[in-house]
């Protein structure tokens, strides 16, 4: 058989896969299609595979238990946002968002921008100071601490405005924003994408 068909064939298919995953936009509805996914239902059968607990306890808290205390659930997320979904970004979904006194509140947006944008700046230092062998590692230790705040502060308020669940999965959403966990058929950074992956459950 042709070598150009099979691999025309081969792209149509890729491309027909791509076009059937859910498009998503709101980070809400992210978490509502993984919780009903393979590999977080997997993971929940081998996180509480022997494990007891009380008749009282609810499903709710049982997911929360999941979510908080599994070692594998960030690489879940991230994997299903790779590879299960297509995330596009809308931050007007982080925009405008009413409080309980009627007003309205674009902190979750802010929060996410600042830390991109300083994620941003050091990107960018680096690029500059490519080549040179002199590094102040004051410095350097100092931009990574304070990046690493803003990651976290972003996280937390994701999870104070109900867009994540807890501080780690809302870390994950923050760099499916970013742009660094691109769904397969997207153009993305591999280069990336893997360092994200390595850093799980670490200082990323």
């Amino acid at each position: 058989m042709d070598e150009a068909f099979l691999e025309k064939s081969a792209v149509s298919e890729q491309e027909k896969n791509f076009s059937l995953k859910p498009h998503v936009k709101d980070p809400r509805e992210i978490f509502e299609l993984f919780r009903s996914s393979e590999g977080y239902k997997r993971e929940e059968r081998n996180f509480f595979e022997g494990k007891k607990f009380d008749l009282l306890v609810t499903p709710a808290e049982k997911q929360e238990t999941l979510e908080s205390s599994s070692v594998n659930i960030e690489q879940q997320l991230a994997n299903f946002i790779s590879d299960d979904i297509i995330f596009t970004y809308d931050a007007s979904y982080l925009k405008g968002i009413r409080l309980d006194d009627g007003s309205i509140t674009d902190e979750p947006f802010d929060r996410v921008k600042a830390y991109l944008e300083f994620r941003q700046k050091i990107k960018d230092g680096n690029n500059v100071r490519q080549g040179s062998t002199v590094q102040n590692q004051d410095y350097i230790e100092a931009q990574d601490m304070k990046r690493r705040l803003l990651h976290n502060r972003a996280a937390d308020t994701l999870v104070q405005y109900g867009f994540a669940p807890n501080q780690k999965l809302g870390r994950i959403l923050i760099e499916a924003i970013a742009g660094g966990l691109k769904s397969k058929g997207q153009k993305r950074n591999p280069t990336e994408f893997e360092t994200i992956v390595r850093r799980l459950g670490g200082r990323a």
